[in-house]
């Protein structure tokens, strides 16, 4: 469910660098003590300095090599340093705390990276506009269990979603739900898409939830269709009629975690941010680059 996100660790590519860096720092010093050890008066002296220099290349070729193994192995969302003027720059943060996520400069992407502000108190649009979709994906199903309906996943990410009756129902579905997250507004392809979605499954009845709106015609034809669209006004009037309680617990599971970060439908991993200063739009790629390609736009939030 929404709730299992997964984090990247960083594996084994630390351990390696270390190493690596390790051996040619060593080898340095034993250059600079056989060359101190050359520089003596004392012929046994200079007997001991020459052996030491014996292992130097083999030691700075290792350690390079292992350097460079490690860096290979690292998640492409850690590499932080700038590459210089419009090179691509990573934006990653491995704490929830919104004030330690950094910015490159001069990106233009303050107004969207999510976590550079605090949640917000209470429920408004704006807390749709904060969270990533797998965030909203959890409101919705919570707020579907508070009225009576558990969620039952159907596999795929980001796709429908199961409601069943939590008891005294049938010993089947009762409606299909899918989330679309806030990012503008649900055209009728969309809604058409899910509408075979929901004949496919045999079910009667489909919920399409947004925190953004639907256009007239998506509206339209979701209301001939019988399909329920649910707009970000229509969620937070449902949410209105919770109690206080149930309101506090929905908009802490809002922003649990990294809510500002996507999620990659593919991996199940955090997604990391990109700019580029050679006229491309920013995007969110996922931490498993390249073997995952799955990317999503970065959409400026006020």
């Amino acid at each position: 469910m929404a709730d299992d996100a997964r984090t990247r660790t960083a594996g084994p590519s630390r351990p390696l660098l270390v190493l690596g860096f390790g051996l040619v720092a060593l080898a340095g010093v034993m250059l600079l003590l056989s060359l101190a050890l050359a520089g003596t008066e004392s012929a046994t002296l200079r007997s001991l300095g020459r052996p030491l220099r014996a292992p130097l290349a083999l030691l700075v070729l290792l350690g390079v090599l292992l350097a460079l193994v490690g860096h290979a192995l690292r998640p492409r969302g850690q590499d932080q340093e700038p590459q210089g003027a419009g090179a691509t720059t990573w934006l990653v943060g491995d704490s929830t705390d919104f004030v330690r996520s950094a910015l490159a400069p001069d990106t233009g992407l303050a107004s969207a990276h999510r976590g550079l502000r605090p949640p917000e108190p209470a429920w408004s649009s704006r807390v749709f506009r904060d969270i990533e979709w797998e965030r909203f994906e959890a409101v919705c199903v919570r707020l579907f269990a508070l009225a009576g309906l558990r969620a039952q996943d159907t596999g795929a990410a980001a796709g429908p979603i199961e409601l069943w009756q939590s008891s005294g129902g049938p010993d089947r579905p009762v409606a299909l739900l899918l989330c679309r997250h806030p990012a503008g507004l649900v055209g009728i392809d969309e809604v058409r898409a899910f509408r075979h979605q929901v004949a496919a499954s045999g079910l009667r009845r489909g919920i399409l939830a947004t925190g953004g709106s639907f256009t007239p015609d998506a509206q339209r034809f979701a209301s001939e269709q019988g399909i329920d669209a649910l707009d970000g006004a229509g969620l937070l009037q449902r949410i209105g009629l919770r109690t206080p309680p149930q309101q506090s617990e929905l908009l802490q599971l809002a922003y649990q975690g990294e809510y500002w970060r996507p999620t990659c439908v593919r991996c199940g991993l955090k997604m990391v941010e990109s700019a580029s200063g050679r006229g491309r739009e920013p995007l969110w790629t996922c931490a498993d680059a390249p073997r995952c390609r799955f990317t999503l736009p970065v959409h400026a939030r006020d």
